[in-house]
């Protein structure tokens, strides 16, 4: 079962579902259930074999519960029931280098690679990779060193990108939509960017 953890040694990405924060915990390789309505704090993986984690960074949480756990030293997504029970792994099959980060909108599993600079877009359910995002003949519309991914509800991607400092905006079906932000020598021209667009 679970177990109670005191403190926390190196977090990293996290996600909150139903009022439950979840964080990775990188240096002690699990995943930590945080319940403020019950003032609890346990580690939610207690797998030692096919489910168990090494090196995770990221977390995103499904509409029925399930967990999705980047691990860079998996080198693969782990997939876990609410309850923390090992369901599949995700992501042997594609080319990745250095995951940072991970969501899920509807039936997509979006994973984020940094040195690769895109998005693979899978079927969250059978691991079926659909498209790609960041791949285009015109390098501008592409990410620079992303490390950073989140989805509104309409499922429109923002991605951090610290190769150029901006914020890239995309659609689930990977055109580019918009973006802001600039290295530290635009940055008054950035402050009137982002007032005009806030």
């Amino acid at each position: 079962g679970t177990v109670t953890v005191t403190k926390l040694t190196k977090p990293m990405g996290l996600a909150v579902h139903n009022g439950v924060l979840y964080v990775c915990d990188t240096n002690s390789s699990q995943v930590v259930r945080i319940d403020f309505v019950n003032k609890t704090m346990k580690s939610l993986i207690q797998d030692a074999g096919a489910g168990k984690l090494i090196k995770p960074i990221g977390v995103a949480v499904d509409d029925e519960g399930n967990l999705y756990v980047i691990d860079n030293g998996r080198k693969e997504v782990v997939v876990y029931d609410s309850t923390g029970k090992y369901i599949k792994s995700l992501g042997k099959e594609f080319e990745h280098k250095n995951v940072t980060g991970v969501a899920v909108y509807k039936q997509y599993l979006l994973v984020l690679d940094n040195r690769l600079g895109r998005i693979t877009v899978m079927d969250r359910k059978t691991g079926e990779i659909l498209s790609k995002i960041g791949e285009y003949p015109e390098t501008t519309k592409n990410m620079a060193m992303p490390n950073g991914m989140a989805l509104d509800p309409k499922g429109v991607i923002y991605v951090t990108n610290i190769g150029n400092g901006k914020i890239k905006k995309y659609d689930i079906d990977g055109h580019l939509l918009d973006e802001f932000g600039a290295i530290r020598s635009e940055e008054r021209r950035v402050g009137k960017e982002c007032r005009s667009r806030w």
